[in-house]
């Protein structure tokens, strides 16, 4: 089973797991620099959330949106966004 959370103390994380800023906050973290405790979610955390909401036609960005359909769409991504729930 794959992790979804990994705390700086784990050794086992990968940057493609974590990503650039995780994994460098894993690696000074167990290279005994001053890191606080902390904790970093897998990239792949929000992959359900992402696919739901790349399903939602009418939020898509297109080359030709003006300036205010973009910000109406933003808000709807936000909206739509904000409803998801954990899974």
């Amino acid at each position: 089973m794959t992790k979804e959370i990994y705390l700086f103390s784990d050794t086992d994380a990968t940057q493609p797991e974590v990503g650039g800023k995780g994994f460098s906050l894993i690696r000074m973290a167990n290279g005994g620099f001053p890191v606080p405790p902390g904790m970093v979610l897998a990239v792949r955390f929000f992959d359900e959330w992402l696919a739901k909401l790349h399903a939602r036609e009418e939020l898509r960005l297109l080359d030709t949106d003006s300036d205010e359909v973009l910000q109406s769409k933003t808000a709807a991504l936000q909206q739509a966004a904000g409803q998801l729930e954990f899974s």
